[in-house]
């Protein structure tokens, strides 16, 4: 399987400054816009990044690196956040459900 981050940050990444967008995710900016214009892809070392870039879009990493969107339920995110203490990080999401049944 390729990575496709390339086409994904191009896409995400419309109308949006690479730098303000860098910063936000503590990521260096030669190191976004080089991913960005396929001069360079990440290493496993980049993971944390890739992390940070990910729910910044508010998208999974799969999407991320492969510019797909996993098939989900139509739920809706009405809201996520991300926190962090000294040795780990938590993402709480509520979503809308659309068909729930009770068993």
């Amino acid at each position: 399987m390729q990575l496709k981050i390339e086409e994904t940050l191009k896409r995400l990444l419309v109308d949006k400054e690479v730098k303000k967008v860098a910063k936000a995710c503590d990521v260096k900016y030669t190191t976004l816009h080089s991913w960005m214009l396929g001069h360079s892809s990440p290493s496993s070392k980049q993971l944390p990044a890739l992390i940070r870039i990910a729910e910044y879009f508010e998208i999974s990493l799969e999407e991320l690196l492969l510019n797909t969107k996993l098939s989900k339920p139509n739920n809706k995110i009405i809201m996520s956040t991300t926190f962090r203490d000294e040795n780990n990080a938590y993402r709480v999401v509520i979503e809308k459900l659309n068909d729930v049944s009770e068993d």
